[in-house]
């Protein structure tokens, strides 16, 4: 796709701890880039990079091995998109050819759920499922934070807002882009898209590609972020806000094709059994019901 895409360089960052108080802040950010820059130490990118490490592992395993842990040999139960995803599994919405990448999912544990099922973890990797578990609570609690900062405005009842949160089913993507040569297939990495969930939370990947859409400056890319993560708005936060906060449109493009590219982006979902109510009109559509339906759309979901 031979789109101009910018390097934006000047942006706002927000500290993690004073998201309750960046009214102005997030404005701006979300008017100009349609997306937020948090800052946090607790994940730094010396962790992120421990990671990837583990992730390279598992994705540099045989492809007979992975496939144990394929999300078509997983029981989903009702709700749960878990597992290991091959290569050009998933389809973006409105898109033909699949997407270049393979991916990992981990998912909440929910312990003896008839609605979850449990996580399955690659038994070869030392460490891998202590990391991740761990990892993909500290998300939790930046997806918790980020959310209450940006409907602490909005007519939301605060028992609404515990429901909505309580025992949500978010969910850990891990993904490989293997690295293609001069002649590699038709499609992108990851081809234009907004995401169905409340928010993703996407910390620094390996090698350039992510790229976002605002209105104000068309596509860019951010300069190499220390120690940041990008918080994208998802449909289901456009939704329960009445469009207040726009789904932002990002893709990952083939810059440096021919390197492996390693990824985390954490999708903060809300309670699968919890009605999304729109503020302004009052209409509803469960959320498990709605992702599910997603999940057909793109072909990761059994």
């Amino acid at each position: 796709m031979n789109i101009m895409v910018k390097t934006i360089n000047k942006f706002p960052v927000i500290q993690l701890e004073d998201i309750l108080s960046s009214d102005e802040l997030i404005k701006e950010s979300l008017d100009l880039i349609g997306c937020l820059v948090i800052q946090n130490s607790e994940i730094d990118d010396e962790k992120i990079e421990f990671g990837y490490n583990l992730m390279s592992s598992f994705f540099s395993l045989d492809n007979l091995t992975k496939q144990k842990y394929s999300f078509k040999k997983i029981d989903q139960k009702k709700y749960s998109d878990i597992g290991y995803f091959p290569f050009k599994t998933e389809i973006a919405v409105n898109q033909k050819i699949p997407d270049l990448k393979e991916m990992f999912h981990i998912g909440r544990d929910f312990k003896n759920s008839s609605l979850y099922a449990t996580n399955f973890f690659p038994s070869e990797i030392q460490g891998f499922e202590t990391f991740f578990t761990t990892l993909f609570n500290e998300f939790e609690i930046i997806g918790n934070k980020v959310f209450q900062g940006l409907t602490k405005n909005l007519p939301l009842k605060n028992s609404y807002k515990s429901e909505l949160l309580s025992n949500n089913n978010s969910l850990l993507r891990l993904i490989h882009y293997p690295p293609c040569d001069n002649n590699y297939e038709k499609g992108m990495r990851a081809a234009p898209h907004t995401g169905i969930q409340l928010l993703g939370i996407q910390p620094k990947a390996s090698s350039e590609g992510l790229e976002f859409y605002s209105k104000k400056l068309g596509w860019f890319r951010f300069p190499k972020l220390e120690n940041c993560i990008i918080i994208n708005i998802g449909e289901m936060m456009s939704y329960i806000s009445n469009k207040h906060f726009q789904p932002t449109l990002h893709r990952v493009s083939n810059a440096s094709y021919d390197k492996s590219r390693q990824a985390i982006v954490h999708f903060f979902h809300p309670n699968s059994e919890i009605d999304l109510v729109n503020i302004e009109n009052n209409t509803s559509v469960k959320s498990g019901e709605w992702l599910i339906k997603r999940l057909k759309e793109i072909g990761v979901y059994k």
